[in-house]
């Protein structure tokens, strides 16, 4: 076992349970690992006044403050933003960012696709308003969420993970946190989805360029830990630390 503790950081309307799958691959690649539990959300309609990106911030700095060295953080969508901004705060190890949120913000990206696909739109709409109540009613996964090879017992699986998701958090997440991007100095992987709509490769790759970044793209959607594909990405991710000797 590697001595660096690699922390998962799920995405916005995620358990921390959906990424069981992706952390007992990392234990079995031979690197300790844990799972964030994201706080601001609720179970009723999220609230203005559930702490946004800050709250998440600060239970991370909590987290990593518990680590006898510098973690690897490992961070999905929303997560990804929150483990680029951990690591401009903290000394860590290695970051790697799976289809993260750009600190400049989703909201250029989402106009654009409102104009393509307004019916995705309404879904991302339906989401942000309570995804729990829209799972339920029988609405389907926005487009780029799971990939075409998704089965029914896929989507169903994970829907059991989604979680209502505070308004100040996606605010964050649509405007963006904007801290400057710039290499860190430290091993850095980005990962793209090639059939994710939501953050997609284009928006990605300036990213991984500004961040000096590596830069990797697979076949998957958004939501790729729900997915028996998501061992795609855990091998990729465990061949960089390797290769980086981290």
């Amino acid at each position: 076992m590697n001595d660096a503790e690699a922390i998962v950081i799920p995405g916005a309307w995620t358990r921390a349970s959906a990424f069981d799958g992706v952390r007992d691959a990392l234990r079995a690649g031979g690197r300790e690992a844990d799972v964030l539990e994201l706080p601001s959300r609720t179970n009723r309609l999220p609230q203005l006044d559930r702490g946004g990106l800050g709250a998440i911030d600060a239970v991370l700095d909590k987290r990593i403050d518990r680590c006898a060295e510098p973690p690897i953080l490992v961070g999905h969508s929303l997560g990804g933003l929150i483990a680029l901004r951990a690591a401009l705060r903290h000394g860590v190890k290695a970051l790697v960012l799976l289809m993260p949120a750009p600190p400049s913000g989703m909201l250029p990206s989402m106009l654009k696709d409102a104009v393509r696909r307004p019916v995705h739109s309404l879904q991302m709409i339906g989401a942000v308003l309570s995804v729990t109540t829209v799972g339920r009613l029988g609405f389907a996964p926005p487009k780029g969420l799971y990939s075409a090879q998704a089965t029914p017992e896929d989507k169903a699986r994970g829907a059991a993970h989604r979680a209502d998701e505070s308004w100040s958090v996606l605010v964050g997440l649509a405007i963006g946190s904007r801290e400057q991007v710039r290499p860190l100095g430290i091993p850095t992987l980005v990962i793209g989805g090639t059939q994710d709509t939501i953050t997609p490769p284009g928006v990605l790759e300036p990213l991984a360029e500004a961040l000096d970044a590596e830069f990797a793209e697979f076949d998957v959607a958004h939501a790729f830990n729900e997915e028996p594909t998501f061992e795609l990405l855990t091998d990729a991710v465990l061949r960089f630390l390797d290769r980086n000797a981290v």
